[in-house]
């Protein structure tokens, strides 16, 4: 299985385009926690790229393989089609296309070549209450199915909006250090020696840029994992048992049985 994923994952990123610093840092991010196999994390950070920019196809597929790494099928599913809609090149399309034929594959409940949608290898489908049955269940399960992806999405939403908020609190932290640098580098009276040209002159030494930077580095490290700590916190809705929506022949009354009216 594992073979499929490296394969899925082989998109050049040098050929990807990000519309601002932060989402391409929050997309590189998301890609290395994605080689590293940190597929839930990886997902929060390509979830808040899409909600800000929701045209942007590289995403969508980075998300959609993390799913298929999760055996989301349901959501790699969705993300894979929302790839293909955004219209990617022709490399990634044909990527989600082997990846949603593989999908159909795997996908619990997913039908064998010339049965009919909830009929299993050894099920007749000539029975008229066998069918009706199944497609009583077939309707229970696609509501189930429903409630799940809302559920699961609520979930996701929910982790990427708190790691969204740390990213831009830990952002300003750090903008705050960059401002009191330039401020001490303007209208300090530090007397620093240039390390290239060895010419002296009004600036910051590096001590002060140091501490500045490590106690902001600090602060919006420490902002950052209890986010990621709280995240973790939020439990994802459990997946139904899709094999309880299928109906079994004995189960279903036959003509001519006193169970039958």
């Amino acid at each position: 299985m594992r073979h499929i994923y490296l394969a899925l994952f082989s998109l050049s990123l040098s050929t990807l385009f990000v519309p601002t610093a932060h989402a391409a840092d929050l997309f590189k991010d998301g890609c290395q926690m994605y080689a590293n196999r940190d597929y839930q994390r990886a997902a929060r950070y390509f979830s808040i790229v899409i909600r800000g920019n929701k045209k942007y196809w590289p995403a969508y597929y980075q998300l959609a393989n993390t799913y298929l790494a999760l055996q989301e099928y349901d959501l790699a599913k969705k993300y894979y089609e929302g790839c293909i809609e955004q219209m990617p090149d022709f490399k990634t399309a044909k990527s989600c296309k082997l990846a949603l034929d593989h999908i159909a594959v795997m996908q619990p409940g997913s039908n064998a070549p010339g049965l009919t949608p909830g009929q299993a290898p050894d099920e007749p489908n000539e029975d008229p209450l066998f069918v009706e049955a199944q497609k009583r269940k077939d309707q229970q399960k696609e509501e189930a199915k429903k409630q799940y992806e809302k559920a699961l999405e609520i979930s996701e939403k929910r982790k990427s909006e708190l790691l969204s908020e740390a990213m831009k609190k830990a952002a300003a932290i750090r903008a705050e250090a960059q401002a009191r640098i330039q401020d001490i580098h303007d209208n300090g009276n530090h007397w620093v020696r240039n390390p290239d040209s060895g010419e002296i002159g009004v600036g910051i030494p590096q001590r002060v840029y140091d501490e500045i930077t490590g106690e902001a580095e600090e602060k919006a490290k420490k902002i950052i994992d209890e986010a990621e700590l709280r995240a973790r916190g939020i439990q994802n809705p459990r997946e139904p048992d899709w094999d309880s929506f299928k109906v079994h022949p004995s189960s279903v009354p036959r003509k001519g049985s006193r169970h039958h009216r």
